[in-house]
């Protein structure tokens, strides 16, 4: 699919007879009362995209953000006479913390041509030339008599008005940063009352009439299936409508539906009660007797043989042989729920040449393919309504919840509405693979490093399709931290395959390897007696850039790094004495493109429990857009990768998850939140990166440095749990 550039996508329109500025698709709409509605290009998964994505709308056109209005664009695909498809209003997708950096200067460039045909109609009607006008605040101003005209009365012109002669994407012309009065304010999230207030409506709140409500019985081991099924006690439940067997499905890049048996009703409770009267016997497939205890096992067998090579730079063992000092350790990482606070949801309205949807997305292109391929239905034939959506951290990339509601659709012939409730998603989630790690370095007479051996093994999915590299993507990259810092540096990699399904978990790679390398790091600074933040910035040497080949890059600049360190270590009062029992620790990581690090104050009692009382954060995502929203997708990180690194994860016993609930999945309470979060702001430059997910990667590496500190036991396991009574 390719995605409509902002240049042809405005010239589209004007020529479609849409009109242009009174109403231009999905972006900007401008009301007879001087109102402007802008378009979200993304949706709201509270990254805090329908705030950020809009004031650069609407600091390029000159729009009042405070009045305004924002809403989500429409999702459709349309096909070419070549077959192949494109976005109707643009790309519309998260992930990566990408989002932002994506859409910088296409949603800018769409808004400065609208800002050129507004200044164009303006001058007309002013009777004055475009180099005196200037807009602000929904008007058009004449700087040199003080009139002024308003977006609502320009619009009518405007839409008469000739698209302007603009030949390339290059030549639309931009606001220059020196000039942006929205870009870098402090705004409130739009939409952030209705959400406090209960009136946002999520996916899970949507209604469409005439629907039916349903629930599925999803077999609980990851490869079983269907053996029987006893409805009768079922159908006597008032307001059951159908129940429907879902055999294990066969459609070709699915591999993540289960089988089952949906429970159809005029209500969603009817549906539930129904379905657990139900009696079904499972066959337990391929996956019958996985253990969590029996796949670290075996990936440390894996550990013991040769594996594939990731990446080697110079010759490690030779230099290893010559080392002053080795030191080694190993870690272990569990597996993960998503445990989003909006459980999975779809509505589904089959129209036979056609389906609606609506529903919470994460990345719309993964619903409406995971839809054409289970109703047989071309990608311009779905139509999508994305809603506002409670949380994805990776789990909704995947659509087999759109998907079912898709399948149940057509076979009744009537619109559903699937809910998971809060078991079906930890039961039947894409769950971030186990890990276990086994690391070597060579340290030289200075104290330096010289050599880094990383032995990496992971349990990924069986799918034939998914070379040996890139089964280890929700875990390792090559390229990544201290590479190309130390001269012999080497990765090798192990995979054992399992039927646990699994998939990316928020900042997937760099939360997994910034435990690892950071700890590690963290080790070899206290057996060369250095200070561990002098350590890291004796490693990273002069501000350079460096090459980095994965997501973020194309390069990592070792300044910046060094500098959130210096910055947030400041901030902390790095190099205090604490208290007894009080440790400080601190981690930081390059992760899509942001730099991040955070020192970690804990306190832990005479019976060794744990409480987190001070985070500080420093945090270089270039270009900052929202200082607010900057704020708040730091500080949730934060707390999610504490509540991660304290307390969660997820069981295997014989083929299924033990873990059901919050009740034996303890995220973090308001209670346990250190009182004190702090954050700050470091602009590098004019690039814009994201901010989701870089919080998180060096917290549990922050976190297990204090406890060391305030204990004397290292904790190289996650998560940190009991480990300390033990």
């Amino acid at each position: 699919m390719i995605a409509e550039t902002p240049l042809g996508y405005a010239r589209s329109l004007k020529n479609s007879g849409n009109g242009f500025l009174g109403d231009i698709g999905p972006y900007l709409r401008i009301e007879p009362d001087n109102t402007v509605i802008l378009g979200a290009p993304a949706p709201e998964i509270g990254t805090g995209m329908h705030t950020s994505l809009p004031m650069l709308i609407a600091e390029e056109i000159g729009a009042d953000f405070d009045t305004v209005a924002v809403r989500q664009m429409p999702i459709k695909l349309k096909r070419a006479p070549d077959g192949r498809y494109s976005w109707a209003y643009g790309v519309q997708g998260g992930g990566g913390s990408f989002t932002l950096r994506r859409n910088w200067s296409p949603v800018r460039r769409l808004a400065a041509v609208t800002r050129t045909v507004l200044m164009k109609a303006a001058s007309e009607a002013l009777d004055a030339p475009v180099t005196q006008l200037r807009a602000e605040n929904n008007f058009v101003i004449d700087e040199a008599s003080g009139r002024r005209i308003s977006f609502s009365d320009i619009a009518a012109l405007a839409s008469a008005s000739p698209f302007p002669e603009i030949a390339d994407e290059d030549d639309i012309p931009l606001k220059e940063p020196s000039g942006f009065t929205l870009i870098g304010q402090w705004r409130r999230s739009k939409g952030v009352e209705d959400v406090v207030t209960g009136r946002a409506v999520f996916g899970i709140d949507a209604e469409m009439p005439g629907m039916l409500h349903a629930v599925i019985a999803r077999c609980p081991y990851f490869d079983g299936d269907v053996l029987s099924v006893d409805d009768s006690e079922a159908r006597e439940v008032a307001g059951v409508k159908h129940i429907v067997k879902l055999d294990k499905p066969a459609h070709p890049g699915q591999p993540y539906l289960a089988a089952g048996v949906a429970v159809v009703a005029t209500k969603f409770w009817a549906a539930e009660k129904a379905r657990r009267l139900l009696n079904i016997e499972w066959s337990k497939g391929r996956g019958a007797g996985e253990s969590s205890e029996q796949i670290m096992a075996v990936l440390e067998e894996r550990q013991q043989q040769p594996g594939f090579n990731l990446v080697k730079d110079g010759d490690g063992a030779e230099a290893l042989a010559r080392a002053t000092a080795i030191h080694e350790a190993v870690y272990e990482l569990p597996i993960l729920t998503h445990a989003t606070m909006e459980p999975m949801n779809c509505i589904a309205h089959w129209k036979g040449e056609s389906i609606v949807l609506k529903a919470p997305c994460h990345n719309a292109g993964s619903v409406v393919g995971a839809v054409a391929r289970v109703t047989g239905l071309d990608m311009d034939a779905i139509h999508l309504e994305s809603t506002r959506t409670g949380g994805s951290f990776g789990r909704r990339l995947y659509a087999d919840w759109a998907a079912e509601a898709a399948i149940l659709s057509k076979q009744l012939n009537a619109p559903v509405k699937l809910v998971w409730t809060r078991e079906d998603d930890m039961a039947s989630d894409i769950y971030r693979p186990p890990s276990r790690h086994r690391l070597r370095a060579g340290l030289d007479s200075d104290g330096a490093i010289s050599a880094w051996s990383h032995s990496a093994a992971v349990a990924t999915r069986d799918e034939e399709s998914v070379d040996q590299v890139d089964r280890m993507q929700n875990t390792i990259w090559a390229d990544n931290f201290p590479r190309r810092l130390v001269e012999h540096f080497e990765i090798d990699a192990h995979h054992e395959t399992w039927m646990t399904l699994n998939g990316p978990w928020r900042a997937p790679m760099p939360a997994q390897q910034a435990f690892v390398v950071e700890s590690f790091i963290n080790e070899l600074a206290e057996k060369t007696g250095a200070d561990p933040l002098e350590f890291r910035l004796k490693l990273l040497g002069e501000p350079r850039d460096l090459p980095y080949e994965h997501w973020g890059g194309p390069t990592y600049n070792t300044g910046r790094w060094a500098g959130v360190l210096k910055k947030a270590a400041a901030a902390a009062g790095w190099g205090r004495k604490v208290k007894r029992r009080h440790g400080r620790g601190i981690a930081g990581y390059f992760t899509f493109g942001s730099y991040c690090a955070l020192v970690v104050d804990v306190e832990v009692s005479k019976n060794r429990d744990i409480r987190v009382t001070r985070v500080v954060a420093a945090a270089d995502a270039g270009r900052v857009v929202n200082p607010n929203g900057f704020r708040a997708q730091l500080e949730g990180g934060i707390m999610d990768g504490l509540s991660t690194a304290l307390r969660l994860k997820i069981d295997i016993e014989d083929g299924r998850a033990v873990q059901s609930n919050f009740h034996n999945y303890q995220v973090m309470r308001i209670a346990d939140a250190p009182p004190v979060i702090e954050t700050h702001m470091i602009e590098g430059g004019d690039n814009v990166h994201g901010t989701g997910e870089i919080g998180l990667p060096p917290v549990a590496p922050a976190l297990c440095a204090a406890l060391y500190q305030a204990t004397g036991k290292r904790i190289r396991k996650l998560p940190v749990g009991d480990q300390l009574k033990a």
